[in-house]
């Protein structure tokens, strides 16, 4: 029987975390999946001998590392089902993960995209991500990282996009819309991924009770250079590519402004010198991105307003979202 959800594990160098992904897919209570293994040019031998742990499981193995967006695109290609469920190799998913997304996904058809509550895996009572937000400015958060579980609304809602660390996306669609922009290698590009489906007129559904934990920057570290540098980097083409119209001249000085306060942030940090390749690297394909932004809104289905409306427009959120949650953690006595 075809499987109706493709599971996609991006894995490299997991070889501390993939078998527990690996043991916590065993245990779902809805079972019609298939699991792909993309292994992507790892050397620590994580994704050797897995044949055995899953009827129904195929390893991809490439010579060298790809990067994330590239290697779930082979995945998605690669795939049976009707569904894809990406999964971090460090994430690791509550035994009804995939039973409540089919509930759901029956639920709400509109939908084509869905996003897991996921939790710190050290600290299970906190979140990892509820969803990514984008705010006009072009940075793109995870909604209520570091804060309790219970302070997210337990009923499902519309979000921007999901976080690729546990989401859920229909294969058609995906495949419709191009997947991950392989550009962007890693970071952002499941925010750019929600911002062209919601152009193309796609809804993307937060599931609360879809509940997932994550270690987290296993593979590039939390506060790497690369990490710092792809974030930097995308966050600048997926608002060249993506923001539509009037919107995009409207809130160019926003973006303009973000960019200026994080290249100084980073500079007193001491990190001048990736915040600044980050940037210079950015502006060097510019032209490309617009190329691209031309062809997304030619297939533009929303409307400027229904855009509008799902983007953050508090200006001080993206650089004051540090103290906010520590105030929070004092006044509620929180040990984050």
């Amino acid at each position: 029987m075809k499987s109706t959800i493709s599971v996609l594990i991006i894995n490299y160098n997991g070889l501390d975390v993939l078998p527990r992904c690996l043991d916590a897919l065993s245990q779902q209570t809805f079972e019609n999946f298939e699991i792909i293994i993309v292994d992507n040019g790892g050397k620590d031998g994580s994704a050797d001998s897995l044949g055995n742990q899953h009827a129904n499981l195929k390893v991809i193995r490439l010579n060298h590392n790809t990067g994330f967006s590239a290697a779930n695109n082979l995945g998605a290609y690669k795939a049976e089902g009707q569904w894809l469920a990406l999964i971090n190799n460090d994430a690791f998913p509550e035994p009804d993960w995939l039973e409540r997304f089919i509930a759901a996904q029956k639920k709400y058809p509109h939908a084509s995209a869905f996003g897991s509550l996921i939790l710190q895996d050290a600290q299970p009572n906190l979140v990892d991500s509820a969803g990514d937000i984008y705010n006009i400015s072009g940075i793109a958060w995870k909604g209520y990282g570091g804060y309790p579980a219970t302070e997210v609304p337990s009923n499902p809602r519309r979000i921007f996009a999901p976080c690729a660390a546990a989401a859920f996306y229909r294969r058609d669609v995906f495949l419709e819309i191009g997947g991950f922009d392989e550009d962007f290698f890693s970071y952002f590009e499941d925010v750019d991924l929600g911002f062209r489906l919601n152009l193309y007129g796609y809804q993307c559904i937060f599931l609360p009770d879809a509940r997932v934990r994550h270690v987290g920057s296993v593979s590039a570290g939390k506060n790497s250079d690369f990490a710092l540098y792809h974030y930097h980097r995308n966050f600048i083409w997926s608002y060249i590519k993506n923001m539509p119209g009037a919107l995009f001249w409207l809130y160019l000085p926003f973006h303009i402004l973000a960019n200026f306060i994080f290249f100084l942030k980073y500079i007193i940090k001491g990190r001048g010198k990736v915040i600044f390749k980050a940037k210079i690297d950015a502006l060097k394909v510019l032209r490309k991105m617009w190329r691209k932004r031309r062809n997304i809104l030619c297939e533009q289905r929303a409307s400027i307003s229904e855009i509008n409306i799902l983007l953050d427009k508090n200006l001080m959120v993206p650089y004051l979202q540090g103290r906010k949650l520590r105030q929070y953690n004092r006044e509620h006595g929180v040990d984050s």
